[in-house]
């Protein structure tokens, strides 16, 4: 597998669903632009900062990176610039990327956000296996003293799950799930700061 087709949220997710061609047309009202700056994390090293590892959308799956030998890898950092906005009569938010990639999902607190987006399906082992994959991204914003907002805090999880093929040498079992079901996750640690 190469490292560049998996890790489509570096990349840019291209092939999700989405049409807009830019944050210029971000869904709601705009709350800030940020540049965000993740790093590779294993649910392992997560557990040692609760807030982040409070956020991972999918604690139970396994890493997908477990380590250098593994079929599926991921580039040790990620950057990104988007725009996050909100639903001002409702629960709605959208996170908006400058090449025109949007992830839906909710407002889940008075600053907190989760939303995602689904791409094409992933092909890994050689053509031997076929997975979906699923960008979720979940964190809080944090204000300065006036108010406005000034920094973000969160997770970004590629989320990886068997759709067909044999996926054995590439996907592991996720533990405790009957029946069987192989999947895992890529999760980037984010932090970011208002451009």
């Amino acid at each position: 597998m190469r490292p560049a087709v998996l890790a489509l949220a570096a990349a840019g997710l291209a092939s999700a669903g989405c049409s807009s061609p830019g944050a210029s047309s971000c869904p709601g009202t705009a709350v800030a632009a940020f540049h965000l700056d993740g790093t590779l994390a294993s649910a392992a090293q997560l557990a040692g900062d609760p807030t982040t590892a409070a956020l991972d959308p999918v604690p139970a799956l396994p890493d997908c990176t477990p380590d250098a030998s593994s079929p599926i890898q991921y580039p040790p950092a990620l950057a990104l610039d988007a725009t996050l906005a909100q639903d001002p009569a409702g629960s709605g938010a959208a996170l908006c990327r400058t090449n025109g990639v949007v992830y839906s999902g909710e407002r889940t607190g008075a600053s907190s956000y989760l939303v995602s987006a689904q791409a094409d399906p992933a092909v890994l082992c050689s053509g031997a296996c076929a997975a979906t994959l699923e960008v979720v991204i979940a964190g809080d914003v944090a204000v300065d003293a006036g108010g406005a907002p000034a920094a973000f805090r969160g997770i970004l999880v590629e989320v990886l799950t068997a759709s067909h093929g044999a996926c054995d040498a590439c996907l592991p079992l996720v533990p405790g799930v009957d029946p069987p079901a192989r999947a895992c996750a890529g999760r980037y640690a984010l932090t970011g700061a208002v451009r």
